[in-house]
């Protein structure tokens, strides 16, 4: 890296591996030998200032040595002060070129602190934002450059191929961290629609991912965007003719191809698991699953055989951060509203619909049907096993239509989480009460039978920690 020569201050741990070097270029600044023309000595010189003006003692000089510096430092504010401001639109572009990739944070800062923009001409502020090769989110990280270039923001804001992604991604995309902005005051709600249109309909390199989040995000503020069918259409299209290669402009996509293999044969002990490129294949034994028909078994299947859920009952192939592998941010659209995927939530998923085609179809070669033992497990098994008393679920019987199966398992499932909730709450079943209830039941809103069933981090330091030691991700 370019940059590695100078000294960065900010993580200081650097400290002590450098005070060598520190003491060489302070040497060279006290004897009037600094080069106080070039961008790198003045953010270098920056960097040990504000070293010393946050700390009190280092681990590796004596308090001689260190008040000497700390005196020495005086005057290096007005240094880099006056360094900065004596920058000219025609050279603020130059010298940031010049500048270490470890400072480039460094100048942006005191670009920013002593107003330096103010030496941009406004007819030339496209052209140096984008020699500054500023992102729209660097452009708008200050309110007070923000204010003063409003018009200029917002025509380059509107140019299609620096604000379009931006709007998206900003209105559309879940953020674990603060992505604090400031739009342009002039900026309308009507400019940004009209950008994100023409970002997604006729932008050459639009990104799949960036049509995944029109298509399914939700606007974290519909005032200033309101994203509506139509937009939601067009992201579709477009989308449609990337991915099957329709699209005459060059995109690169990251493609992802497994086959599951799903297999009862007698052939094999319980369970056999085979991997190939690009093929894993489950074998399940037919014998044993033959000779075990009971309802109660069968439905243990899922726990034993499919690790649909663990021992504790926790579904196994929902989404899980620890198994989040470094390309899947790239991969996967992460959208306000959707559900957050990777590639291990993918294949599992894979393989548990997988597994279920094919123990249904081998449930109805034995003429039973998934549907009859759940109703048995909620009307029967509940009030048997639990003097769970009261249940009653509708689910769809044999011969009816895929369409007329679905429209019935959506009120079963509705009605079932009203009685789980009521159940908890109350005790019982109230068949009465249950028949006047109307208002649908959020599963955000349901209670655990079990009281403090889950224990949650909200240490910051914990939650890296435990990724650290849980991630697969990490070489602990």
């Amino acid at each position: 890296m370019k940059g590695s020569k100078g000294l960065d201050f900010f993580s200081k741990k650097y400290w002590v591996f450098c005070d060598n070097k520190i003491e060489s270029i302070l040497a060279t600044y006290s004897d009037n030998n600094a080069d106080l023309s070039d961008v790198n000595v003045i953010l270098e010189l920056q960097n040990i200032k504000e070293y010393f003006d946050e700390q009190e003692i280092t681990p590796t000089l004596n308090r001689g040595i260190y008040l000497k510096y700390k005196e020495l430092m005086r005057d290096v504010g007005d240094v880099v002060r006056r360094y900065f401001e004596n920058m000219t639109g025609e050279s603020i572009v130059a010298k940031y070129n010049s500048c270490d990739v470890l400072f480039w944070d460094d100048f942006f800062e005191l670009f920013y602190r002593y107003k330096v923009y103010e030496k941009i001409p406004r007819e030339r502020f496209a052209e140096i934002i984008d020699g500054l090769h500023m992102s729209p989110n660097q452009v708008l990280a200050y309110k007070t450059f923000v204010d003063y270039f409003d018009k200029e923001i917002v025509d380059k804001l509107l140019e299609i191929d620096f604000g379009g992604e931006f709007f998206i991604e900003y209105f559309l995309q879940k953020h674990k961290t603060s992505n604090k902005v400031f739009l342009p005051k002039s900026l309308s709600a009507d400019m940004i629609y009209s950008a994100v249109d023409k970002y997604i309909s006729t932008y050459d390199f639009v990104s799949p991912k960036q049509l995944e989040l029109v298509i399914n995000g939700k606007s974290f503020d519909t005032r200033k965007f309101l994203l509506d069918d139509n937009l939601r259409y067009k992201a579709k299209k477009r989308y449609d003719k990337l991915i099957n290669g329709n699209d005459n402009h060059l995109v690169h996509l990251i493609s992802w191809q497994k086959d599951i293999g799903i297999e009862f044969t007698p052939e094999c002990c319980d369970i056999e698991v085979s991997e190939t490129a690009g093929e894993t294949v489950y074998r399940y034994n037919s014998l044993w699953l033959k000779d075990n028909l009971d309802y109660p078994t069968l439905l243990n299947n899922f726990i034993y055989l499919f690790g649909y859920v663990d021992l504790d009952m926790r579904c196994s192939f929902t989404n899980n951060g620890l198994h989040k592998g470094i390309f899947d941010s790239l991969s996967f659209a992460n959208g306000n509203g959707m559900y957050e995927q990777s590639e291990f939530y993918k294949e599992k998923n894979m393989i548990a619909d997988a597994q279920m085609s094919c123990y249904m179809q081998f449930l109805q070669d034995q003429d039973i049907y998934l549907e009859e033992i759940c109703k048995w497990f909620f009307e029967d098994y509940l009030a048997y096993e639990f003097n769970v008393k009261g249940f009653i679920c509708n689910f769809p019987s044999r011969g009816l239509s895929y369409l007329e199966k679905c429209k019935i398992l959506a009120s079963a499932m509705d009605g079932a989480i009203k009685q789980y909730k009521m159940f908890v709450e109350n005790g019982e079943i109230d068949r009465d009460l249950y028949e006047i209830s109307s208002a649908p039941v959020l599963y955000s809103s349901l209670p655990s039978y079990v009281k403090k069933k889950y224990a949650y981090i909200k240490s910051e330091d914990l939650c890296k920690e435990a990724q650290m030691l849980f991630s697969n991700q990490y070489g602990l």
